[in-house]
């Protein structure tokens, strides 16, 4: 009999066991009543929605229809007193006075108003006020009235003849609602108004009493603007207050009634099945709602006891069918969790089964792998690895390699072991990939050449020493600190080496143990006895149970020179008699010295982080400092005196000198400014060149400066074509007065003489003073002779005026000789002054106390003609 086909054996060895069959018939009851649980559920979660919604819209019906039975009434009393009251329109206004026949009138008022009050709980008062809202009858307490007054005149005049309601008003801690009505004259004037307050607490006890007990919430709000009225259950805050809501909206677009199954209330956030009504003649309307949640709680209770049998039915049937696969799942799940490959192979060597780990690592599918040879997975040169195998113990592994799906040879170690499979003789084989031990091998490999490579190569020493100071390892860069042979090397103890403590002390820090870190600086002697500055960094290891120090030296020998160096910029910088300010690039200041802050009169807290554009004078321009900023990057160097302000306010000349700082690449890494004060320097400047220009007696001007003012005067006169004129003006009886009073009283005198006439002169004139008693007075711009000849006029006025000093009165005169120029032809200063002299000493000649013009040519004249 020839076997069955391929196809029909691979069938009959994954055949279904019988406890399998039955698992099946299980899962499939299981899931039927799971299907029947859920659309059970499911129907009953609309069930009560819609239940609820019923409920609500009857509730908010039955309460919208008792709301409107109570207004009917108090509107009909409130509209038979208005017409009451219009019959005797013409005496309403006095109501007010306290006549006889006013009283009356008020009495019979107040008795219909009475009765109204008396036939209905709801009502809290009723009132008749005049059309401004003062209150003219009224029949219970004077502060309802009041407040109530003061909705009626906030009302003014009602526009249309229907009930008016206000909001919710407050009286002695009670919520109120007025209802209002105007009384119209026979010209249809209003000219009173009848007022209704109706208690909102009797009407929140009229919804209490049909609420039912289950959770539900009732309010009340005005469908106009949706201000709440009544709430049941009350709560805080929430009276009189509109909100924004999608009822509002429909409420808006005309619905009269309607049902929300999802409306999120924006006052407490909670989302509620929402049924409303809206009254036919009033603007109210009814709002009942039931949390969505508390619905749904309550069929979800009775949806889990409804359920109970099926989850029991389930739950039996669960167990079983668990109780039945649980041996089948469990073999399988350890099958499957075994990381190693795991493969069952018959007698024949072929695989009949084989582990999740085993298909994922080697890529292949079951219809690949079942039925094949164990063989056709191994390499030719592994042919024999199942014998070898089968004579080692099964705690022993045989390394060979295993064919993937792409033809990779994929190492790992196998182990053979006999067993049964489905009760006939089978052989297990356990393989362990070994490729990621093996490149971790390799990786650590690496790793340990590569540390190695570090360790010889980094400059720092590295060693490791047992805890009495003898060292055991170390690189060769401290070898070479300490200038010893390898030998010698393994020979020395720390104390050999270490120059800064004593013996004691680094036996008691080295031999400290434990894993505690250290970081000290030493100083280590080498073997030619030159001692140089170390860094130690170490902490302590452990190491096949014993406790080493392990750490690292660094030479900072060099870091120690520079801390030196450091320190003696340091004290030149803060001690320098100039003051130094060093900067980013950008100008922000980043330190300065204390001569600096003496100078600038500020702190140097508040001198840094500022911008040094305080540090430039104080005209410098944006173009002329960007300037300053290319010079300076461009020829690392710029000099220049500028004025600086003094935080006081003092102005004060400084010589500023600004430097550059470069990185190793060149760039600008900083900006050094360093500032000398020269105001003495200037100070002398400005007194040289006031003893240059000036007259020492008078501080006037004098030739040399007069020359330069005058050179200046004339070219602009050129320039723009005006003229101006030069007049020569000398003392006259000057000598008699030296002669009598002496030359100090001379002296006082013309120092008087110089204030007098520069009071005369403009502010652009110039008075100057060549020696003894002669004088110059230079008048640029001007346009005409007239004005000149005015101008000296005064000068020989004032001149003549007499001079009391020290009780003594002191005469003079002045002749004056004036040049004109372009006018008199003449080309330069020397020449202007020349005329201007020789005209003077005409007026001297012609009898003194007198001005002569130079003529053009030289000729002289007399401004008088003669």
């Amino acid at each position: 009999m020839s076997a069955p086909p391929k196809p029909i054996r691979r069938l009959l060895s994954a055949r279904l066991a019988p406890a399998g069959v039955l698992s099946l018939v299980m899962g499939l009851g299981i899931a039927c009543l799971i299907l029947q649980s859920v659309v059970h559920l499911w129907s009953s979660h609309e069930h009560a929605l819609e239940e609820a919604a019923d409920s609500l819209s009857g509730l908010s019906a039955t309460l919208a229809s008792r709301l409107d039975a109570t207004l009917r009434p108090i509107d009909a009393c409130t509209r038979s007193t208005r017409q009451s009251l219009q019959g005797v329109g013409p005496v309403l206004p006095r109501l007010a006075d306290r006549t006889d026949h006013s009283l009356s009138l008020q009495e019979w008022a107040r008795t219909g108003l009475a009765q109204c009050v008396a036939s209905f709980d709801e009502l809290a008062d009723m009132m008749v006020t005049d059309a401004k809202g003062e209150p003219l009858v009224r029949v219970r307490g004077e502060a309802v009235g009041q407040a109530v007054g003061e909705v009626l005149r906030k009302l003014g005049e009602s526009p249309d003849d229907v009930l008016w309601f206000s909001g919710v008003l407050m009286t002695r801690d009670q919520p109120m609602l007025v209802a209002a009505l105007p009384v119209r004259a026979a010209d249809g004037e209003v000219i009173a108004q009848v007022a209704a307050v109706i208690r909102l607490d009797r009407v929140a006890g009229l919804f209490e009493a049909v609420r039912p007990a289950d959770g539900s919430v009732i309010a009340l709000r005005r469908s106009d603007d949706t201000r709440l009225l009544v709430r049941v259950p009350p709560q805080e805050g929430t009276l009189d207050r509109g909100v924004a809501y999608r009822l509002a909206d429909e409420l808006r677009a005309g619905s009269r009634k309607g049902l929300l199954p999802e409306l999120r209330s924006p006052v407490d956030g909670v989302t509620r099945v929402t049924a409303y009504h809206r009254l036919e003649t009033y603007p109210f309307y009814v709002a009942a709602s039931r949390s969505r949640a508390e619905i749904l709680d309550r069929w979800l209770w009775h949806a889990m006891a409804d359920s109970g049998i099926n989850i029991l039915l389930i739950a039996m049937l669960s167990f079983g069918a668990h109780a039945l696969g649980r041996r089948e799942r469990n073999f399988r799940a350890l099958f499957d969790a075994v990381s190693d490959f795991l493969f069952v192979l018959d007698d024949q060597g072929r695989v009949i089964h084989f582990n999740r780990s085993a298909r994922h690592r080697l890529g292949m599918r079951a219809s690949t792998l079942l039925q094949q040879p164990f063989a056709s997975l191994l390499d030719d040169a592994d042919a024999g690895v199942l014998e070898r195998a089968a004579a080692l113990a099964q705690d022993t592994g045989c390394p060979c390699a295993l064919k993937s799906d792409h033809d990779e040879m994929l190492p790992v170690e196998l182990r053979l072991m006999a067993g049964k499979w489905n009760g006939l003789p089978a052989r297990f084989v356990l393989c362990r990939d070994v490729s990621e031990l093996m490149q971790q091998q390799k990786l650590l490999e690496r790793e340990v050449e590569r540390y190695q490579l570090a360790l010889e190569r980094t400059r720092d020493g590295i060693f490791l020493m047992r805890l009495n100071g003898d060292l055991i390892e170390y690189n060769s860069a401290f070898r070479d600190m300490l200038g010893y042979s390898d030998e010698e090397m393994l020979r020395l103890n720390v104390t050999d080496w270490d120059a800064r403590f004593p013996p004691e002390e680094l036996r008691r820090i080295v031999g400290a143990g434990g894993a505690d870190h250290l970081l000290i600086e030493s100083r280590h002697r080498r073997r030619d006895g030159s001692e140089f500055d170390v860094e130690i960094g170490a902490c302590g290891v452990a190491w096949s149970g014993e406790k080493f120090r392990f750490g690292t030296v660094r030479d900072i020998s060099g870091r120690k020179r520079a801390e030196a160096r450091l320190r003696l910029y340091s004290e030149a910088f803060h001690h320098a008699a100039e003051g130094i300010a060093i900067t980013t690039p950008d100008g922000t200041v980043q330190e300065v010295n204390d001569a600096l802050c003496e100078i600038m009169g500020y702190r140097r807290a508040e001198l840094i982080g500022r911008n040094d554009r305080l540090f430039s004078a104080e005209d410098t321009s944006d173009a002329r400092f960007a300037e300053i900023i290319r010079t300076l990057h461009r020829h690392g160097f710029w000099r220049d005196q500028i004025m600086v302000r003094h935080r006081d306010g003092r102005r004060y000349p400084q010589q500023l000198t600004l430097s550059v700082v470069r990185d190793e690449a060149g760039k600008v890494t900083h900006h050094v400014a360093l500032f000398s004060d020269i105001s003495s320097l200037k100070e002398n400047e400005r007194a040289l060149q006031d003893l240059a220009n000036t007259d020492s007696l008078t501080g006037l001007p004098n030739r040399a400066l007069l020359a330069t003012r005058l050179a200046a005067a004339m070219a602009e006169a050129r320039q723009r074509g005006r003229a101006l004129a030069l007049a020569y003006l000398d003392l006259d009886g000057f000598k008699a007065v030296n002669d009598r009073h002496g030359h100090a009283m001379g002296d006082r005198l013309l120092v008087s003489m110089a204030s007098r006439l520069a009071q005369v002169l403009r502010q652009g004139d110039t008075l100057a003073r060549l020696g003894g008693d002669e004088f110059v007075i230079l008048l640029p711009d001007q346009a005409k002779q007239a004005d000149i000849l005015h101008v000296l006029e005064r000068v020989l006025a004032e001149a003549s005026r007499p001079f009391l000093i020290d009780d003594i009165l002191l005469q003079v005169s002045a002749s004056i000789g004036v040049s004109l120029f372009p006018q008199d032809e003449v080309e330069d200063a020397e020449g202007l002054l020349a005329g201007a002299d020789q005209a003077m000493y005409r007026a001297k000649r012609s009898g003194k106390n007198r001005l002569v013009f130079l003529d053009r040519g030289g000729q002289m004249r007399d401004p008088e003609g003669g």
